[in-house]
């Protein structure tokens, strides 16, 4: 539950009933809606990940999809329930393959915690092959 439902929820009867009596009536209606909607299990933002185009044969060509927040090792795990086979091409006992980059929010997960970084709803994560080769 995020922080402006639970400091709701903790308000005191009287304070609701100030707020309600000003202006705010129709943040409150649609903020109580959304409320409910996600205490129901709805309405909440997942997060997403773009997958790249060499292992879009393994997500059944989608360009994104959507997961649960956790983190980076949890949503390998995650995607690798849903699309078997993309877990190994990601990771490798747990550690993420020195040759993908994985970007939250386009912040490369190597400078934050890397496969324990943390990942909410609403952020948006990249996996990105590296690209090596040609010529010198």
């Amino acid at each position: 539950m995020n922080h402006l439902a639970i400091a709701y929820r903790s308000c005191s009867e009287r304070l609701k009933k100030s707020i309600m009596n000003e202006e705010r009536v129709n943040f409150l209606v649609l903020f109580t809606v959304r409320l409910e909607t996600a205490q129901e299990g709805g309405g909440t933002m997942a997060v997403k990940v773009k997958i790249p185009t060499p292992l879009q044969r393994l997500t059944q060509g989608k360009e994104e999809v959507e997961s649960k927040p956790g983190t980076i090792l949890e949503l390998v795990t995650a995607l690798d329930r849903r699309f078997p086979g993309i877990g190994e091409r990601i990771s490798d006992g747990g550690k993420i393959r020195r040759f993908v980059n994985i970007y939250v929010n386009e912040e490369d997960i190597r400078f934050l915690n890397a496969e324990d970084t943390a990942i909410k709803d609403g952020d948006e994560v990249s996996i990105v092959p590296a690209i090596a080769g040609g010529r010198t």
